[in-house]
């Protein structure tokens, strides 16, 4: 079956609302559902923070130590608001914003560097996504959206660039520890190459994104989700399992 009528089958059954892209790093579009609709961005946001160090911070600026006040210090995703450490290398934050969803990182991060900084810098680059609250806080100057369209090709741009900061980036969406979606069935199927995801979740939201390469060939298969009541989160994430799992399939096979 092509893997446009493996996805198709699988929305047949699926009735929250999704957008959906897949591409082959050739560029070509293999699915496209919703592409350009706006959802609110959950954690994907942080793959645009990471976006706009990677672009603007040197080798130096990653070596930075940065101390944590405990008025930056919140719950959610993450380790440090249960740790007592409060000093840590600005590339050891970058790592926990991407592999631990950490949203004290994240937001130590945007002291750092300047929330309307990052959010001008989208603007001019990524104009559909919108950078407008840290996380864990209310959204008194709008919220944080974007489109999968816009986040795929940051995604993109992201993984394909050589910086000071690329190897931090590249081991933190490796060992992302929620692998639970596009990834679920990464170690248990007979795909042998390899992943790279950045994975978030709100009240109505569950999206992931990820990169499947094996060999000389690689997908980028982006899925946002949003769903009126908590009962369906649920569907959103089989949803997800079962087309990162053509996709491992459709990748291993073509």
């Amino acid at each position: 079956m092509e893997l446009k009528d493996s996805i198709s089958h699988i929305l047949a059954n699926y009735q929250g609302h999704a957008a959906i892209l897949i591409k082959e790093n050739s560029g070509q579009t293999l699915y496209a559902l919703n592409t350009t609709e706006l959802f609110r961005s959950a954690s994907l946001i942080k793959l645009a923070i990471a976006a706009y160090l990677n672009k603007n911070l040197s080798t130096e600026d990653l070596q930075r130590t940065l101390t944590i006040r405990e008025k930056q210090v919140v719950a959610g995703s993450g380790v440090i608001y249960h740790l007592k450490q409060r000093k840590w290398q600005l590339m050891d934050l970058l790592d926990l914003m991407l592999s631990v969803s950490d949203n004290t990182a994240t937001n130590v991060l945007l002291d750092y560097l300047g929330i309307e900084k990052v959010d001008q810098w989208l603007q001019q680059n990524y104009p559909e996504i919108t950078l407008r609250r840290p996380m864990m806080s209310s959204p008194l100057k709008g919220e944080n959206t974007l489109t999968l369209q816009s986040i795929m090709q940051l995604w993109q741009n992201l993984l394909q660039q050589s910086t000071a900061a690329s190897t931090v980036i590249l081991s933190a969406l490796k060992f992302q520890d929620n692998r639970g979606k596009l990834r679920a069935w990464e170690d248990s199927s007979a795909f042998l190459g390899k992943a790279y995801s950045k994975t978030g979740e709100l009240a109505h939201e569950e999206h992931d994104i990820v990169h499947f390469c094996l060999g000389e060939r690689a997908i980028d298969c982006g899925v946002l989700t949003h769903f009126a009541a908590s009962t369906e989160r649920m569907l959103a994430i089989k949803l997800q399992q079962e087309i990162g799992w053509v996709v491992m399939e459709w990748l291993t096979e073509s």
